[in-house]
């Protein structure tokens, strides 16, 4: 994952910080490591008084992200998403500010991650690759490419990182027709996915195995398989990889091979075993298959003329391509 600390010097490329007077000299005791933690931790409080009186929005708002970097190293990621929270309302006031905005949204989604908010923080993540996106396009619009370069770095790397999640993954499966699941099964995934977010990981684990057996019965093997994708990733989210795995297993074998549902499952399969160091190996092929696929999917695409689905295979490609390296890289 792009390292936190990085994403936080991405806040004032090209500006000046907004820092400044009494809030920045407890906010250098707060930086300073040769401090006891406990000192450290009182100038945080104190500057989080300080700032609900600061006429500055600007400076109130990066004071806000400071603080949630430093809640960040202190292990505490909710009182780092309250600070960002808060960050976010201010600069999403001010029109001015989109690069400070995705900052705050991928800095926002790490915490979240933290707290096993998965699809939420995947949401502020695909937000953060949008913002960059559009701010890439306008530099570019702007004859301005040595800017245009470096959202385009970045945005790399928010998108190899979005890619290596399974709730992104997830989103892939039915965009080129409508998913397979039935009104009965599709209400008890959803029970499923909020007594997973609310972290009652008991009624969760129930509520999944209630919803493998009855797609189980069901004669449409893609609506099967669609089912226990979905239960796989509720048990990604509640790191029990062993159910997880076993559950897109089932998934990629019902599934036509070669299709583009399979595809999506055999990279979900790859992201649920790469957290097993034992599984690691078998992750790289499931990459591997799924890209073959995608490559294919793609040459079909071009051929019948299907423009728009061939350039979403490219980019898909480009990049699962460049995270899967990563991953053997590291």
């Amino acid at each position: 994952m792009v390292d936190c600390e990085r994403v936080f010097g991405w806040l004032n490329y090209r500006d000046r910080s907004c820092l400044g007077g009494d809030g920045n000299e407890l906010l250098l005791r707060v930086r300073n490591d040769g401090l006891p933690p406990e000192d450290r931790q009182r100038a945080a409080d104190l500057a989080a008084r300080a700032v609900k009186e600061d006429d500055d929005v600007l400076e109130k708002a990066e004071t806000l992200v400071c603080l949630a970097y430093f809640w960040m190293g202190q292990n505490l990621p909710e009182r780092a998403q309250a600070c960002l929270t808060d960050a976010l309302e201010i600069y999403q006031k001010d029109l001015g500010q989109y690069r400070r905005q995705a900052v705050v949204f991928w800095l926002l989604g790490y915490t979240e991650w933290r707290l096993r908010l998965n699809s939420k923080a995947c949401g502020d993540w695909r937000t953060a690759c949008l913002i960059f996106t559009k701010l890439a396009e306008d530099c570019d619009d702007a004859r301005q490419p040595e800017q245009a370069a470096w959202y385009r770095e970045k945005l790399d790397e928010f998108q190899r990182d979005l890619a290596m999640t399974p709730e992104e993954a997830l989103t892939w499966l039915n965009l080129f027709e409508p998913g397979f699941l039935g009104e009965d099964l599709v209400e008890l995934r959803n029970q499923m996915l909020e007594a997973v977010n609310r972290n009652d990981q008991s009624l969760a684990s129930r509520l999944a195995r209630s919803l493998a057996a009855l797609a189980s019965s069901r004669p449409d093997l893609d609506e099967r398989a669609e089912a226990y994708l979905e239960c796989g990733l509720a048990y990604y989210q509640m790191q029990d990889m062993r159910a997880a795995v076993h559950c897109i297993q089932e998934a990629v074998s019902l599934y036509r091979p070669f299709s583009h549902q399979q595809a999506v499952a055999r990279w979900m399969l790859g992201l649920a075993e790469w957290q097993n160091v034992d599984l690691q190996l078998d992750a790289m092929t499931q990459w591997a298959l799924s890209l073959n696929i995608f490559r294919q999917l793609e040459e079909e695409a071009n051929l019948s003329g299907q423009r728009e689905r061939a350039a979403w295979y490219r980019r898909t490609i480009d990049i699962l391509s460049r995270a899967k390296v990563r991953c053997k890289l590291s």
